[in-house]
C-alpha cells in the first residue's frame, strides 16, 4: 500500500529539491504550484486526484497575469502545456517516491495552437527609436537618463535586426 500525502506536502517536498535551480525555473515551478493549490484543496490527498480532475484543471486554466486581468485574455496553449509538463513532473516524483500508483496528469492536451508573427515595419521601428530618443531627461539625473536611452536604443536595434523578442535579447 502506498503512503498517503497531501498536495501541499508533495509540493513542499518538490520545491525543496528544486531550491538550487535557476530563478526563472524556480518561478515557473512556483507559478504551477500556486495554480495547483488554487484549484485543488491543499489538504487533499494526492491519491484522490483522478485523471478526470487533472484534465478539468488544465482545461479551466485562465490567464491570471496582473497585466492582463480583466481584459478577457485566455492562457495560451503553450502555457497550458508548460503547466501540464511541470505538474506531470511533480506527480512523477510522487510516483517515484511511492505516494501514488498512477500519475493522473499523464495525458496530452493535443496539438498546440500557435500565434503568427507580427513583425513591425521599418517605419514603426523608427517611431519607437524616436520615442526613446525623446524620453524625458530628469533634472539631476541627466547622465543616468542619457545612458539609459543609449542602452534602450542598442537593445531595440539588437531585437529588431536579429528578430528577437525581449526575453530572447
Amino acid at each position: 500500500e502506498s503512503k498517503d500525502i497531501t498536495l501541499q506536502n508533495l509540493l513542499d517536498k518538490c520545491i525543496a529539491i528544486h531550491k538550487n535551480k535557476a530563478v526563472s525555473t524556480l518561478n515557473a515551478y512556483l507559478d504551477t504550484q500556486n495554480r495547483l493549490l488554487t484549484y485543488f484543496n491543499p489538504t487533499i490527498s494526492i491519491k484522490k486526484i483522478r485523471q478526470e480532475d487533472a484534465e478539468a484543471y488544465i482545461s479551466q486554466m485562465d490567464y491570471v497575469s496582473k497585466q492582463c486581468q480583466g481584459r478577457g485574455k485566455t492562457i495560451s496553449d503553450s502555457t497550458k502545456s508548460r503547466h501540464l509538463r511541470e505538474t506531470k513532473a511533480i506527480f512523477n516524483k510522487a510516483l517515484e517516491w511511492g505516494y501514488i500508483r498512477k500519475n493522473p496528469f499523464e495525458f496530452s492536451i493535443g496539438k498546440l495552437k500557435t500565434k503568427g508573427w507580427h513583425p513591425i515595419s521599418p517605419e514603426q521601428f523608427q517611431a519607437i527609436l524616436l520615442a526613446v530618443q525623446k524620453s524625458r531627461i530628469r533634472k539631476g539625473h541627466e547622465q543616468e537618463d542619457r545612458a539609459r536611452i543609449v542602452r534602450l536604443i542598442g537593445f531595440y536595434n539588437v531585437m529588431y535586426f536579429c528578430g528577437l523578442r525581449s526575453g530572447e535579447a
